[in-house]
């Protein structure tokens, strides 16, 4: 399941199925589709948590997310699902 959800006049925010985020620091606007569309409760069975940034552990504390990529990393897609805004990144 995958939804496309707007909050406000934000930007849309894909959502990807709850698993992908299981155990992981999500941004605010992540935090905030994801509670529309599976609500707090299950955020807490799968232990999301919300941080205060997009700015931010990503993969399993394998990558981090940020805005551009450092030369000696790249863009994890699968990943930047947490990320909100920026994308994670692996470091090659």
């Amino acid at each position: 399941m995958t939804a496309n959800v707007k909050l406000n006049n934000a930007a849309p925010v894909v959502v990807v199925p709850i698993a992908v985020y299981a155990g992981a620091a999500v941004s605010p606007w992540v935090w905030a589709a994801l509670v529309a569309v599976y609500g707090a409760a299950t955020l807490a069975v799968y232990r999301v948590t919300r941080t205060s940034s997009d700015n931010h552990s990503c993969g399993g504390n394998r990558g981090y997310c940020r805005w551009s990529c450092r030369s000696n990393e790249y863009v994890n897609e699968y990943h930047s699902a947490v990320c909100g805004n920026y994308k994670c990144c692996f470091v090659r």
